[in-house]
């Protein structure tokens, strides 16, 4: 990641700003366990971005968001099942326009439609959970 950064660091306007924005590991989202995430696997944790960041040589900003998310179960497997297409999704709330938000859900072997209905007509009510983000801002020094 710090080569990444240190050759994106040459191709930046003067003061123009990188922006990552990334999920924390943990807390997991509520999916089956046979459906881990690839991102799980992929995503950096803060202190490699950190580390990253420092050797590329740039300055940084960090902010944390969390945001509540409450949808009923029903709407929740409709948007795991969403898979890697760019789909419109009809949810009891709407319509919402899903840009394959889950690929790594669809594409894991192990994780079927069937396993994430189970999954989905376990939960009682809504599956309610708090996202998390985590915004770096970085600037050549």
């Amino acid at each position: 990641m710090a080569a990444f950064l240190k050759k994106l660091k040459l191709l930046l306007k003067e003061n123009a700003p990188i922006i990552i924005l990334t999920r924390p590991k943990n807390p997991p989202l509520p999916v089956p366990d046979n459906c881990l995430l690839l991102w799980r696997k992929l995503a950096p944790t803060r202190e490699e971005i950190g580390a990253a960041v420092k050797a590329a040589e740039l300055n940084s900003t960090t902010f944390s968001a969390a945001v509540p998310i409450s949808v009923e179960r029903f709407d929740w497997e409709k948007i795991l099942n969403s898979g890697t297409e760019h789909s419109q999704i009809s949810l009891s709330q709407g319509k919402i326009h899903i840009p394959g938000c889950f690929p790594a859900v669809k594409n894991t072997p192990k994780c079927t439609e069937k396993e994430i209905r189970d999954y989905c007509n376990n939960i009682s009510g809504k599956v309610a959970f708090e996202e998390k983000l985590s915004i770096f801002i970085l600037k050549n020094p």
